[in-house]
């Protein structure tokens, strides 16, 4: 078994399900899939005197979106439902073995 199937195994069995979501774009059609990942506690953000807003990061496998034909990697703007709740994917970062990738790590706001 490689190592990307190894890390997409273990979080379908440790993880939980989320919606990455993401809107139409030009000629572009909008997009969905879900993903099996797992996310840190939330964290509060200050953004101006005294407003806050939650934030936390969220890793899932690649596996999923390869298999559905996601439009590239996930990017700032997309969003993902989890437990009900929608986030904005402020940045994402792919992490790699060599040159596959395996995860991609996510801050997101808001929830």
């Amino acid at each position: 078994m490689s190592a990307k199937d190894s890390i997409a195994g273990a979080l379908r069995r440790f993880g939980r399900p989320m919606l990455l979501k993401r809107p139409a774009i030009g000629a572009d059609p909008a997009a969905e899939v879900t993903v099996y990942g797992s996310t840190d506690g939330a964290m509060i953000q200050r953004l101006v005197g005294s407003v806050v807003q939650l934030g936390s990061h969220v890793i899932f496998s690649n596996v999923d979106i390869a298999a559905a034909s996601w439009p590239g990697p996930p990017m700032s703007g997309d969003t993902m439902v989890i437990d009900g709740t929608t986030r904005t994917i402020d940045a994402a970062e792919p992490k790699y073995l060599g040159t596959e990738i395996l995860v991609h790590v996510c801050q997101v706001s808001g929830g």
